[in-house]
């Protein structure tokens, strides 16, 4: 097994760089364009496979979404890859993420993009129950150890599961919302900045829950964007994470919040976060849009 550069394991570099790729395809190009034709190039496919096995030896690689002509989960042009390692994965999916980059660069494949889940055998029955169902149901196996055996996905459960999660996180967010707005009103920017934060994650929770009917440990928000970014190309333009100089919204509610609970003169001035209310608000409205559209489509199938 190769070594994986030290630095490539350092969050700090992959949050700043992953985002950062002029050679990736643009986010905006693809705003109002059809959906992606499920076509692909095998021999880059494979060797994208091949870099994954030299990294975490994986017991199952499938792609699922429109390139697997399934059910789609990117709106841009990506390979969607579930990755299920026998025992716990070596590395983190955004450590084997930058890995990826690293051996093989946007700039030599013809799709930018790489959807990727990483999870432990437990994990992929346990939490992503759901979703490893429907994605081995639909899905193309890349490689397996052993004969995989298909069960057609119950999209019941699979909608049930995932209305539970945008009751929950959407209600939420909505209340933080709310109350961000009211701190705002009475001129307490420290606190207006903590629950805007708040409402941010629980809206990003809110979209992982529908699209893959489970929760997730993930609480950055740069992170979580990053986690699904594909599946919007108009709510990766929204939040803009450091692709320009344009806004930083994301990761200065992320410092916010962490400075907030425990730096009593921390917080912004009010031009800066009433625009973050206010573009909160608009992705509010848009992840709502984006989860009742996913949640018809569940409730279609089954």
């Amino acid at each position: 097994m190769e070594t994986i550069p030290n630095f490539l394991q350092k969050q700090d570099f992959l949050q700043e760089n992953l985002f950062r790729d002029a050679d990736e395809q643009s986010a905006e190009q693809a705003v109002g364009q059809p959906a992606v034709a499920a076509s692909y190039d095998p021999g880059e496919l494979g060797r994208i496979v091949r870099t994954i096995r030299q990294a975490v030896d994986p017991e199952r690689v499938v792609l699922f979404g429109s390139l697997a002509g399934a059910m789609p989960f990117s709106e841009m042009a990506a390979y969607d890859l579930l990755v299920v390692t026998p025992m716990h994965p070596t590395m983190e999916w955004l450590d084997l993420h930058g890995y990826l980059k690293f051996k093989y660069p946007t700039r030599s494949r013809a799709i930018s993009f790489i959807n990727l889940h990483l999870y432990s055998a437990a994990e992929a029955a346990g939490k992503m129950k759901w979703f490893y169902r429907m994605a081995l149901s639909e899905g193309k196996v890349l490689y397996s150890r052993e004969t995989v055996v298909r069960n057609p996905c119950n999209y019941e459960k699979f909608y049930f599961a995932a209305l539970d999660r945008y009751e929950l996180f959407s209600g939420q967010a909505g209340g933080f919302l709310a109350a961000a707005g009211r701190s705002l009103a009475a001129g307490d920017f420290r606190q207006t900045a903590f629950l805007t934060a708040c409402a941010a994650e629980m809206l990003l929770h809110a979209l992982y829950g529908v699209y893959y009917a489970a929760d997730t440990d993930l609480h950055t928000l740069t992170t979580l964007l990053l986690r699904m970014r594909t599946i919007s190309p108009e709510l990766y333009l929204l939040l803009d994470p450091e692709q320009t100089s344009n806004s930083r919204m994301l990761s200065r509610l992320d410092v916010y919040r962490r400075d907030a609970l425990f730096l009593f003169r921390c917080g912004p001035c009010r031009a800066e976060i009433g625009g973050y209310v206010e573009r909160t608000q608009k992705m509010k409205e848009l992840i709502e849009r984006l989860c009742k559209a996913r949640l018809a489509l569940y409730n279609e199938r089954r």
